[in-house]
């Protein structure tokens, strides 16, 4: 997968600001979750940056959210910390992303581009208020192929693959 330890952080640190009353300074948020001062501030700073912090100066500055944790979208986290959309792999979304330029000819691609989507639709449905909660922790994956629905269980996030013809099913108990 091509989230990296920014993706985490970005999301682990908004999590911990989500149950702030006030703004946190990078250094308060950076020890409470043993993460890289310096890395963690380049962060904040573009999450700032694409609104979805908010950050003051002075002695109570910091940062905090910008809007209702409802509001906020894990896939526009992601994409504030990466600086990209969320990949799952280096080939998956369009045909003109392909590497190697042989989207249209691989066999592989369009299993990947499937999977893709269905990552994307997933994670659309996630706002930075389902982390963590005890609903988002029920949440079951499956996927239907030739009218056959299979189970693949309970997981916090359920990366399910997609071939076509089928159709992914993700409910909470």
């Amino acid at each position: 997968m091509l989230f990296t330890r920014a993706s985490e952080y970005a999301l682990l640190a908004s999590i911990y600001l989500r149950d702030k009353n006030e703004p946190k300074d990078v250094g308060q948020i950076a020890e409470e979750l043993d993460i890289s001062k310096s890395f963690l501030a380049k962060i904040l700073q573009c999450l700032a940056r694409d609104g979805i912090l908010n950050s003051t100066k002075g002695a109570n500055g910091g940062f905090c959210l910008a809007k209702d944790a409802n509001e906020i979208k894990i896939t526009s986290i992601i994409k504030s910390a990466e600086k990209h959309d969320a990949s799952v792999f280096l080939c998956s979304g369009d045909l003109k992303d392909c590497p190697r330029g042989i989207a249209q000819s691989c066999d592989v691609w369009h299993l990947f581009a499937s999977l893709q989507a269905v990552v994307d639709d997933f994670l659309d449905t996630i706002t930075l208020a389902n982390l963590g909660s005890k609903d988002f922790d029920n949440y079951h994956c499956a996927f239907a192929y030739g009218g056959a629905r299979l189970f693949f269980g309970t997981f916090n996030l359920a990366f399910c693959a997609y071939y076509p013809n089928c159709s992914l099913y993700t409910k909470a108990n």
